[in-house]
């Protein structure tokens, strides 16, 4: 095939030939005011890849003049990355005469920028190549945007997986993990396989979280939006039990809830000394219900928090019009209630406890004496409580 040099005149008989009704550009010079309007920066170039012609954005963007590109090959301007292996690379599969070609986004180190190349061939009227008109499109500010995006997906994808707290997604129609860090795995046990082809998550709970759990379902089926934060018992593998505490963000698919992403906290230790603590608070409260004594709890303010059976039977008052008052209310007068707080309180500092002997106001008026013994629950905190333990001594 005869090689060709394109240029303006050339590109200008072109378009007279291939139109014959005047409203195509019909001027050299017209084809270059054409290619300076737009953003996009435009090349012509001849079989033999040497440049024919340049827009001014590509000019402007190599700090170039116009001239200073003429008769260069392409490859020794740009260093194109698509002529690494062979130049020209590019622009040689025109077999079946396609009118453009595009590729990939490219980096360009001369243009300092991502772009999207294409071109398409230029024929004349027998067919014959006269060169190749290249479209350089500046995707630069897109590419960021994708590259900022997949570093960001990385780094989410880095601390689901090495993240402290098991996280997973679950898909509540077909009852199933879509997707589970190391974490899970450690917590219960079971491998990122045996999580996600073949236990259910209902199948790791415990029978009263399963119960739980379903009525959270039947809610959410019902159209209902249960809370996002709750705690479940969960079987491990080995059949040990663990408690987790789970904060969930809804999937919805149609306005519907279909399934959830999960951060799953271990709380096990927490809720063994949660355990522990309302097991000792039972056996005092029997303890102290049992006992001859008097027994109450104050807070820092010495309103009664709680009181057992027998104080309310030497005061005459149920529990509710004790609770919540002040302890003034069994004292006589404000000359006792105070001497009793300030000898008290002196005690207390000096010996860890208090022994007075006061006298107390029945609801029915009568007097008592008592013994009162006072401590607190937390020496450095007063405000944690003060237990006090009464004996009715006036037959004594």
């Amino acid at each position: 095939m005869n090689e060709y040099n394109v240029d303006l005149q050339s590109l200008r008989d072109l378009t007279n030939k291939l139109t014959s009704n005047g409203y195509l550009i019909d001027r050299a010079a017209q084809w270059e005011y054409a290619f300076d309007a737009v953003q996009d920066l435009v090349m012509i170039v001849n079989p033999s890849l040497k440049i024919k012609f340049v827009n001014k954005a590509f000019s402007k963007r190599l700090k170039l003049l116009k001239r200073d590109f003429l008769d260069k090959s392409c490859f020794q301007i740009l260093h194109c990355p698509n002529c690494k292996r062979t130049p020209g690379d590019c622009l040689v599969s025109y077999g079946s005469k396609p009118e453009t070609v595009k590729h990939d986004d490219i980096f360009i180190k001369d243009l300092e920028g991502w772009f999207n190349f294409s071109h398409s061939p230029i024929y004349d009227e027998d067919d014959h190549l006269l060169g190749f008109i290249c479209i350089l499109h500046d995707v630069t500010g897109r590419k960021k945007v994708e590259i900022a995006l997949k570093e960001s997906e990385e780094k989410y994808r880095h601390l689901i997986k090495y993240a402290p707290a098991g996280i997973y997604e679950i898909d509540f129609v077909n009852d199933r993990f879509i997707s589970v860090n190391d974490v899970m795995c450690i917590n219960t046990g079971y491998s990122e396989d045996e999580l996600l082809n073949k236990i259910k998550p209902t199948a790791i709970l415990t029978e009263r979280s399963l119960k739980a759990y379903t009525e959270r379902l039947k809610k959410i089926f019902d159209g209902k939006e249960p809370p996002t934060t709750f705690e479940v018992e969960v079987t491990m593998k080995n059949g040990e039990i663990f408690w987790a505490n789970l904060n969930v963000k809804f999937k919805r698919k149609y306005g519907k809830i279909v399934g959830a992403s999960v951060i799953s906290h271990d709380i096990t230790e927490r809720k063994k000394i949660e355990i522990a603590l309302k097991e000792n608070e039972a056996l005092l409260k029997s303890i102290f219900k049992a006992s001859g004594a008097g027994i109450g709890l104050t807070d820092g303010r010495r309103n009664i928090v709680w009181s057992n059976a027998k104080l309310r039977e030497m005061t005459g008052y149920e529990e509710e019009e004790l609770e919540g008052q002040s302890v003034r209310l069994l004292y006589n007068d404000d000359e006792e209630f105070n001497f009793v707080g300030e000898v008290g309180n002196k005690q207390i500092k000096t010996e860890g406890v208090a022994n007075i002997e006061t006298v107390w106001k029945r609801k029915d008026g009568r007097l008592i004496r008592i013994l009162l013994s006072c401590a607190p629950i937390d020496p450095k905190d007063w405000f944690k409580g003060i237990t006090l333990t009464a004996l009715d001594v006036t037959n004594f």
